[in-house]
């Protein structure tokens, strides 16, 4: 992010438009305003609800927001007792 901002400064960019969710994720638009540079999208914190799902799913269940059902898995076996689960209510 650093080098992309210095590019940015080096060659006078006057506005920067990020789409990929990953800059976003690894910070590019907090770099960009450290270096003062203007930029169109969200911060690295504000695009954790698009880089992260289980991040996503959490904090629309907890402000009521309608989503599909969802566990979180951490490994292996929880995947498979959440598939059989699945498997046996659909």
């Amino acid at each position: 992010m650093e080098q992309l901002a210095r590019f940015a400064c080096d060659k006078h960019i006057s506005f920067t438009v990020v789409g990929p969710d990953e800059p976003l994720g690894l910070g590019i638009v907090d770099r960009f305003r450290m270096f003062k540079l203007r930029v169109f999208g969200p911060t690295r914190k504000a695009a954790r609800i698009e880089t992260s799902k289980v991040f996503a799913k959490l904090h629309m269940s907890a402000c009521g927001i309608p989503t599909a059902p969802f566990v979180v898995c951490a490994n292996a076996p929880e995947i498979q007792t959440a598939a059989n689960i699945s498997a046996t209510t659909a």
